[in-house]
């Protein structure tokens, strides 16, 4: 691959994120909303100080080997260190024995070598949240994400764990999601099935983003979802 090739990608990436912030009403309002909890956070940090006195344990959301394609708990390795609400976020690829994430044409989804596969809870808790409705993208292998899209993250999983801490499953697969949000209370116990995945992101190909929220802690349950759409891989 040509030096050529990862700078469009990067270009093509910043550019319809840029475009579905500004022009699709979504994206403004989710756009309006990350900035204003990035001010909260770090006016709570200001107030309050940053403490990292955590113990909770999670399990990584997934069977078998993977890479971690982007994400790290230092400036130098983060997923993307100026947005707080994203600093911990990983992106998992699964890859071949050459380094691959894909067999075949690199512009279908399902040619990933993560679409399809499960993706686990990380602990115990109960789902505040789902969505799983917003198709599966159809220019993977590309930079771009779908500016139309209606949520930047897909379709995805919250769950509350008993620590008070939150994690996010973002990126899956359309329809693939069998944990529900019930009464705002979906109890998931260890270990459960929630989803299977699709694939992720323009720069990093069929990546799970898994963010969590505080603290880190990893619970095997599998929720029922796929890497799947709003992104191009």
């Amino acid at each position: 691959m040509s030096f050529v090739t990862p700078l469009k990608i990067l270009f093509e990436y910043f550019l319809s994120v840029f475009i579905w912030s500004i022009l699709n009403p979504y994206g403004l309002v989710q756009t309006l909303r990350q900035t204003a909890g990035q001010f909260i956070a770090i006016s709570r940090s200001i107030v309050k100080g940053v403490m990292y006195n955590d113990t909770v344990t999670f399990v990584l959301p997934f069977e078998g080997t993977w890479k971690v394609a982007n994400g790290g708990i230092r400036k130098q390795t983060s997923h993307s260190w100026s947005l707080i609400g994203q600093r911990y976020a990983y992106d998992f690829v699964v890859v071949d024995d050459a380094g691959k994430t894909y067999q075949g044409p690199s512009n279908r989804p399902e040619n990933y070598l993560a679409f399809g596969k499960p993706v686990l809870a990380a602990s115990d808790g109960i789902v505040v949240d789902v969505r799983n409705d917003i198709k599966d993208y159809h220019r993977a292998g590309t930079g771009w994400v779908d500016i139309k899209t209606p949520d930047i993250r897909g379709n995805y999983v919250v769950i509350k764990h008993d620590s008070g801490r939150y994690t996010l499953y973002a990126h899956l697969k359309a329809g693939s999601i069998t944990v529900k949000k019930i009464h705002f209370e979906h109890i998931i116990k260890r270990p459960t099935r929630a989803c299977t995945r699709r694939r992720e992101a323009q720069r990093s190909g069929a990546a799970e983003r898994q963010t969590v929220g505080r603290a880190c802690r990893w619970w095997w349950r599998v929720l029922s979802v796929v890497p799947g759409a709003e992104r191009g891989i």
